[in-house]
């Protein structure tokens, strides 16, 4: 299970311009256009601007092809609030339908992400890969100006209680280089667990809706803050 699982994980990822039209016309009635435009006006309406639209092409290890992602990517920023906002749609089956994610860093490796993706059919793959500082909760039910607005509680309250400051670089390079070291990050995860825990966690963990990490720990207060 555990060498099957590294074999399919990417060792590094690509990332390229994706032109809206071009993708559109290969998908057709598929791709969520009329939800793409609503939720670009809502982002934009929240004061957030647009960084670029992308795709992304997983690099797999030594003796493999690389594996395009058949999805589309918009990615916002917000200048004065300090997160990013990604609208994206992965084309698959099985795959969660087009999704907004909110999500802000901070140094060396703490994250919060915020995202209306619901819970899917590879998502307990994921959950294997968490990690301690990683944090992330769905709520599928909002809308992206409440995904912000939840979102912003939750930072005020997690980034406070563990006294870090936000990343405020909001560069594409900047983006880039956070989701090559998550890339990386979850490989050592696998690489660094035992094959019976992967094992339970891909079989036993699915439709997980949050995972408060190394924070929901050390502040059990804090975690029923943010329920409230």
């Amino acid at each position: 299970m555990k060498s099957l699982l590294l074999a399919s994980l990417p060792v590094s990822m690509e990332f390229y311009a994706q032109p809206l039209a071009l993708f559109q016309q290969q998908h057709g009635a598929a791709f969520n256009l009329a939800r793409l435009n609503e939720y670009t006006h809502q982002l934009i309406t929240e004061g957030c601007e647009h960084v670029m639209d992308f795709r992304v092409i997983l690099v797999l290890p030594a003796g493999a092809p690389p594996q395009p992602l058949s999805g589309f990517a918009r990615l916002f920023r917000h200048p004065t609030r300090h997160f990013f906002a990604e609208v994206n749609q992965v084309m698959a089956f099985n795959a969660p339908p087009m999704s907004c994610n909110v999500a802000s860093q901070a140094a060396p490796d703490w994250s919060l992400e915020t995202t209306s993706t619901p819970p899917y059919a590879a998502d307990s793959i994921l959950y294997a890969m968490r990690r301690p500082h990683a944090l992330w909760n769905r709520q599928p039910q909002l809308a992206p100006r409440e995904l912000i607005s939840l979102h912003l509680r939750q930072r005020d309250r997690v980034f406070g209680d563990v006294e870090i400051n936000i990343e405020r670089d909001l560069t594409w390079e900047k983006y880039r280089e956070r989701e090559l070291q998550t890339c990386h990050a979850r490989r050592r995860r696998v690489e660094n667990s035992f094959a019976l825990q992967l094992m339970w966690d891909i079989f036993f963990s699915k439709g997980k809706m949050f995972w408060w990490g190394e924070y929901g720990k050390k502040f059990s207060n804090g975690i029923a803050a943010l329920k409230s």
